[in-house]
């Protein structure tokens, strides 16, 4: 089975398409395909099930305007909330070693940025 899993993550890193950089915030097909293939649909945050409706930028996308295949993580509606919020704890590292804070770490460029959007989005709704 360790084989197996090696291999496919060998196979998906073949297929890694280069990062994008765009003024355009819509995340290209085949960095979509291959975000999501990463974890099969599922949410990648550690212990979730849920299917993965959203593609997280780790690398908030407002602060460089690259889609980096890298750095998009398919999280679930949940997960993706905690994330804007603030409160996912070593989210520049794989997503197997993020942990949920208890308060958001107001000091990080990523938590303005994310209160803005989220200013935004109330705004628009």
């Amino acid at each position: 089975m360790k084989e197996f899993i090696k291999l496919r993550k060998e196979k998906l890193e073949e297929q890694k398409p280069e990062p994008v950089k765009t003024e355009s915030r819509h995340v290209p097909m085949e960095i979509q395909r291959y975000a999501i293939e990463k974890t099969r649909g599922i949410c990648a945050f550690p212990g979730c099930k849920k299917e993965a409706e959203n593609l997280h930028h780790t690398q908030r996308f407002s602060l460089e305007n690259i889609h980096d295949p890298d750095k998009i993580i398919p999280l679930c509606v949940a997960h993706h909330a905690i994330a804007h919020q603030g409160l996912i704890e070593n989210e520049n590292l794989e997503p197997k070693f993020w942990k949920v804070r208890k308060e958001p770490e107001r000091a990080s460029l990523k938590f303005w940025v994310d209160r803005k959007v989220l200013e935004h989005r109330k705004a628009v709704a």
